[in-house]
């Protein structure tokens, strides 16, 4: 387990490393900014197909994911103003710490009106759009401006109930602190792709 884990880093940071290589490159260049995150994208996309290769639930998550891009060019988003760098792997610290974490990055213009994103107090589960979010049990830290680490508690009665939120439902809730302290919140929902994958990423680490 360990060594597929490192492998899934390995892979993870190896994608990392290509997408920024590139988009150093173009940024020395003048290439128009939409233009720019086209080539970005489509830099890596062979090497995400490659690596999902054999797993119909990745390949389904991609697609979508390729789906997703194509609505934000579509609205003129794809200037560096959105970008997403999707990860669902399980953190070595589940031996001693946290059993499962969740890397969040904000890349926001610098005109922002709130500033900067200096505080995600958690994450929240919820059955639909419209529901109150729960709590998972967890920790929350700020890595570096605009990178987030959030840790989910290895301890066995939080643990058993943030799986059992994870399982159960079917919408995240991430709440936003900007640096002039006005609040946001992000909803996401899982849809049918993400449910079978986390399905299978509990039923492969035995949860």
């Amino acid at each position: 387990k360990i060594i597929a884990l490192f492998e899934i880093e390995s892979s993870a940071a190896r994608s990392r490393r290509e997408y920024e290589g590139v988009r150093r490159e173009i940024q020395a260049s003048e290439i128009d900014a939409q233009v720019a995150e086209d080539i970005r994208f489509e830099s890596v996309k062979s090497g995400i197909e490659s690596n999902l290769r054999g797993s119909l639930t990745g390949v389904d998550g991609f697609r979508e994911l390729a789906e997703i891009w194509k609505i934000i060019r579509s609205a003129g988003y794809n200037d560096g103003r959105i970008r997403i760098d999707p990860s669902v792997v399980r953190g070595l610290e589940y031996y001693t710490g946290p059993v499962f974490e969740a890397e969040l990055t904000f890349i926001l213009p610098q005109d922002f009106p709130g500033g900067s994103v200096s505080n995600v107090p958690g994450i929240l589960m919820k059955s639909n759009e419209q529901a109150r979010g729960t709590p998972l049990a967890g920790l929350a830290v700020k890595v570096t401006d605009g990178f987030f680490l959030v840790g989910l508690s290895n301890v066995d009665a939080d643990r058993s109930r943030n799986v059992q939120l994870l399982k159960e439902r079917s919408w995240f809730d991430v709440p936003l602190v900007y640096a002039n302290q006005r609040r946001a919140i992000i909803a996401i929902e899982k849809g049918a792709p993400g449910e079978r994958a986390f399905n299978d990423a509990f039923a492969q680490w035995g949860d």
